[in-house]
C-alpha cells in the first residue's frame, strides 16, 4: 500500500473514533517508514488501555476525554511525522542505486580500519545547511590533503541504505561533528543521531563535538554539556569574518586529532568479557546522577549495573524505553506539558525505586 494510502487509513481510524484500530496502523506504518518512533508508539498504545480501563472503572469522565483528546492529538502529530519520513525515504530510493544489488553498499565507510591511518570525522548536518557544511570541509581540505584525517560527510556520501550507511558511519568514525542550527534542532533524524553519538561519546567509542553555527537553542540537548567549537561561544555566522571562524574550528580538530586515539577505547563491544560474579554496584554514583538530574547517564548505568540480575535488568529496560519515549515526545512536542510532567514524576519516582532496590 502507499505511504499516503495507510496515512489517509490512520487518519480515518482516528476521526472515526477508532483509536485502537489507528494505533495498530501507526506501529505497522513506523515499522515500514520510521523506526525510531516505535517506543513512543508503545507508551501510546498503553496509555490507550490505561484510559480504557479507567472508563470502564469511572465512567467517562471529563478527565478521561481531556486526555483521550491529548492522546487523538499526539497520534495525529506521529501520523504526519513518519508520514514525512515516508515521502523522504520514497524520494531518496528513487534516485539512489539498489543497495541489495550494489555492492559498494557494504563496503567499508573510510579507507582504513578505526584506530588505522587518517582519523575518521563524521560531518553531521541538517538539510538547509549545505553551504556551512561546505565551508567547513574547505577549511579542513589540508588536513584532508596530508592525510590527517578521513571525511565522511552524511549528505554526500551515501551508498544504498541511507539509514545502514549512517550507523555504520558511526560506528567507524572516531570524531563527529555535529554542526549545529535551527534546522539541526528541527531535524528528527539529526536529533536522533546526536542522542545515539552521545551515548557512544560516554562510553568512549568515539569523541562528539558540537560546531555552534547559526544561533539556536542546544543546550537542553544531551550535548548540551559538551565543549562546543569555536570556544569562545560564538556562532559562526555571527562573526563579522567566518573565514577566521572556520579556522579556528580547523585548528582545534588539528589538534585533537593528535591525541583522540589515547582517549577512546577500540574494543568491540561485543569481544569484551562476560562479568563472572556479580559487580560491585556504585550506589553512591547512581544516586549522584539522579540528583544532578542526569537521566540519560543514570539510565544506561541502571542497565549496565543490573545484568547480575533479570529481574532488575528487566525494569531497567522498561525504564530505558519510558525515558526514550518520553524525551522524542518532550523534543517533538507530542504530548501536553502536563502529561510530559506527569511521566517525568513517574519516570523519576521508578529510577529512585530501582535505585534502592538494587542496594539492597
Amino acid at each position: 500500500m502507499h505511504p499516503t494510502e495507510q496515512y489517509q487509513k490512520i487518519i480515518d481510524y482516528l476521526e472515526n473514533n477508532k483509536p485502537a484500530e489507528g494505533i495498530e496502523a501507526l506501529q505497522s506504518f513506523a515499522a515500514q517508514y520510521h523506526s525510531e518512533v516505535a517506543n513512543a508508539l508503545r507508551m501510546r498504545k498503553a496509555e490507550y488501555k490505561e484510559l480504557e480501563q479507567e472508563s470502564l472503572l469511572l465512567g467517562y469522565t471529563s478527565s478521561i476525554r481531556e486526555r483521550k483528546s491529548a492522546l487523538k492529538l499526539q497520534l495525529f502529530k506521529l501520523a504526519d511525522l513518519i508520514l514525512a519520513q515516508a515521502s523522504e525515504k520514497k524520494t531518496t530510493s528513487s534516485s539512489a542505486p539498489e543497495a541489495s544489488t550494489n555492492p559498494e553498499s557494504q563496503k567499508p565507510i573510510y579507507d582504513t580500519p578505526k584506530g588505522e591511518g587518517p582519523v575518521k570525522v563524521f560531518l553531521a548536518y541538517a538539510k538547509g545547511d549545505e553551504n556551512a557544511a561546505e565551508a567547513l570541509r574547505k577549511s579542513f581540505s589540508l588536513l584532508q590533503h596530508t592525510r590527517k584525517i578521513s571525511l565522511f560527510d552524511g549528505h554526500q556520501h551515501i551508498i544504498g541504505d541511507r539509514w545502514q550507511a549512517i550507523n555504520r558511519a558511526l560506528a567507524e568514525s572516531e570524531i563527529v561533528l555535529l554542526v549545529l542550527s535551527n534546522n539541526f534542532i528541527a531535524d528528527a533524524e539529526c536529533l536522533n543521531l546526536q542522542e545515539t553519538a552521545f551515548q557512544w561519546h560516554q562510553q568512549k567509542r568515539l569523541v562528539l563535538i558540537p560546531v555552534q553555527y547559526s544561533p539556536c537553542e542546544w543546550k537542553e540537548l544531551d550535548i548540551g554539556r559538551l565543549q562546543a567549537l569555536p570556544r569562545n561561544d560564538r556562532f559562526i555566522s555571527t562573526w563579522p569574518n567566518r573565514d577566521e571562524a572556520h579556522t579556528l574550528v580547523s585548528r582545534e580538530l588539528g589538534q585533537l586529532i593528535k591525541t583522540v586515539r589515547t582517549q577512546l577505547e577500540y574494543t568491540p563491544f561485543a569481544q569484551e568479557p562476560a562479568m563472572a560474579m556479580q559487580p560491585n554496584v556504585d550506589i553512591e554514583a547512581l544516586l549522584s546522577l539522579f540528583r544532578q538530574g542526569k537521566t540519560p547517564e543514570l539510565v544506561s548505568g541502571l542497565v549496565e549495573q543490573t545484568g547480575h540480575n533479570t529481574e532488575l535488568q528487566d525494569r531497567a529496560l522498561l525504564l530505558e524505553q519510558q525515558w526514550t519515549a518520553w524525551n522524542f515526545d518532550s523534543k517533538q512536542n507530542l504530548d501536553t506539558p502536563g502529561n510530559l510532567y506527569i511521566r517525568k514524576n513517574q519516570l523519576e519516582n521508578g529510577l529512585l525505586k530501582l535505585i534502592r532496590d538494587l542496594s539492597a
